[in-house]
């Protein structure tokens, strides 16, 4: 036996029906009080445009290292051409020198608290590395030297502060750069000077086993028991020993060749002469911002078309008043119709006899 069907799913009104009816009821209530949905409107939109102006935006000051071959380059190059920004950020500008340059400026007070290495993760994060102009990328030319551009952007709300961190870490890029030069020239020179020695010391270890074995071959010459055969080998020995010995001489000339030339590399190296790293640009942030009030300004009228239906829908669903028939209606009271208005209609209503507005309920 099926259960009785009272029809309440027939008389429901379809959902987007009922949601446009219900979006004109909060138009037409929320119409019923425009100054109060106005006055939340601003009071909202003021409050936001208060936290957006009051919030000092960050300042970026920016520094332009060049990078290029000195005039006694000779296409060498120590720094890697495509990861130049990673070379940057992690071998010239190191830990101990970062945080050398956190404790001279007294930097992020939660340092005590979280620790060097976090201080330092905090510096390299307001920093930001560009490579343009990078022509390392392209072959090596005689008449052409190659050259990149290396920016340093620092942010920070201190515009001041900014600008100093950028032109001390670019101090820092130049000084770590010339360090290692420094380095990679003393051990270029030792490396092949240790080379020419080995080579020279293997020479005379050489020349020393031919002059043995010549005194051996002419003392085999000299004997008359000495058996042909026997002599015959051990003058073919002598003779390759010779030509062993002739070709380490030409070799060692040539390595005392790649000596003279890397001793003048590094000494090129060490006099700044192979790679060069000079400041080529230094900008400030701008002290003030031409622009910020029409930012705001717009920032202001956005805010408030967004919120203007928001505040409109809150006056209309938290006012308790009663405004029209339908307000009734939901109420669930039978609408049996108005009394339609008349002269003198006003004499001794409540508004009339003082009662203040906000104690009337049909308002």
């Amino acid at each position: 036996m099926s259960e009785p069907d009272d029809g309440w799913f027939e008389e429901e009104v379809p959902l987007g029906r009922g949601l446009i009816f219900e979006l004109w009821r909060v138009k037409r209530r929320a119409s019923a009080r425009p100054f109060a949905v106005l006055a939340l409107t601003l009071l909202m939109s003021g409050a936001v445009l208060y936290k957006v102006a009051a919030k000092v935006p960050p300042k970026i000051a920016r520094v332009v290292i060049a990078v290029s071959e000195g005039s006694l380059a000779s296409g060498r190059e120590r720094m890697p051409a495509r990861e130049l920004g990673e070379y940057v950020a992690g071998v010239l500008l190191p830990n101990d020198a970062l945080l050398a340059l956190i404790k001279e400026k007294d930097l992020f007070p939660l340092r005590a608290k979280q620790g060097d290495v976090w201080a330092i993760n905090e510096l390299r994060d307001l920093v930001e590395i560009t490579v343009y102009r990078n022509y390392f990328l392209y072959q090596y030319y005689e008449d052409d030297r190659r050259t990149a551009r290396i920016e340093l952007a620092v942010t920070n709300a201190n515009g001041a502060l900014a600008f100093d961190l950028a032109r001390r870490m670019a101090q820092i890029i130049l000084e770590t750069e010339q360090s290692l030069e420094a380095i990679d020239a003393a051990t270029l020179n030792e490396q092949s000077q240790a080379v020419y020695d080995r080579a020279a010391a293997e020479l005379a270890d050489r020349e020393k086993a031919v002059a043995t074995r010549t005194q051996e071959v002419l003392a085999l010459a000299r004997d008359p028991a000495t058996d042909p055969g026997q002599l015959a080998l051990a003058q073919n020995q002598l003779q390759k020993l010779e030509a062993e010995t002739q070709e380490a001489r030409i070799q060692l000339g040539l390595m005392a060749e790649n000596r003279q030339r890397d001793q003048n590399q590094s000494a090129s190296m060490a006099a700044g002469l192979g790679l060069q790293l000079e400041v080529v640009s230094e900008r400030a942030p701008d002290a003030s911002d031409p622009g910020r009030n029409y930012r705001i300004a717009v920032i202001g009228l956005l805010l408030f078309g967004m919120l203007l239906p928001v505040a409109a829908i809150a006056i209309a669903v938290f006012d308790p008043r009663i405004h029209d028939t339908e307000d009734v209606t939901r109420l669930g009271f039978t609408n049996l119709g108005h009394v339609p208005a008349f002269a003198g209609d006003r004499i001794g209503s409540l508004r009339a006899r003082g009662i203040r507005r906000r104690r009337l309920a049909s308002y």
